[in-house]
């Protein structure tokens, strides 16, 4: 199975590491729906352990992560991300319906778009992300990629672990 990763879940997994790696107990936040997409990351992370996952790391990614002034702790997060992920090739046609498709997101989600063409280009099961917007926009799906937060995902991938 592969997952697509939005830019603000990787940043999320680099700066809340110990957290969501098991390294210290407490979650770092008091905000009731950040703490539940922290403790979904947490529990994610747990579960792959279990699973065949693969995540995706495509270039562009790669450059928004690195875009401003990335922390240690970050590049060595996006570093790992690297190293991990799938290299699977892109269906170009499918990336460019897909793109089409998506016309309607403003030019100011034009990052959004590419990322979300490229998840469904690459037939990734899932994008993750904690993304209200994107969400809505896209109802939860394109084309057969599930565009979800870490909180709406876990309770299917803790159960297909189990049933397969």
């Amino acid at each position: 199975m592969l997952i697509y990763l939005d830019a603000n879940i990787v940043q999320y997994c680099a700066d809340y590491g110990d957290f969501l790696f098991g390294l210290d107990a407490p979650c770092p936040s008091r905000k009731l729906g950040f703490r539940r997409e922290l403790l979904a990351l947490r529990e994610l992370i747990f579960l792959e352990q279990f699973g065949n996952w693969e995540f995706a790391a495509p270039e562009h990614l790669l450059v928004e992560l690195h875009t401003g002034r990335p922390t240690g702790e970050q590049r060595q997060t996006y570093a790992i991300l690297e190293e991990s992920s799938n290299h699977e090739d892109l269906d170009k046609p499918l990336f460019d319906e897909v793109l089409t498709e998506l016309s309607g997101f403003s030019r100011r989600h034009r990052a959004d778009r590419i990322h979300l063409a490229t998840a469904a280009a690459m037939h990734a099961s899932w994008f993750v992300t904690n993304d209200n917007g994107i969400i809505r926009r896209t109802a939860g799906r394109v084309r057969s990629t599930r565009v979800v937060k870490p909180s709406q995902c876990v309770p299917e991938m803790g159960i297909g672990l189990f049933l397969s």
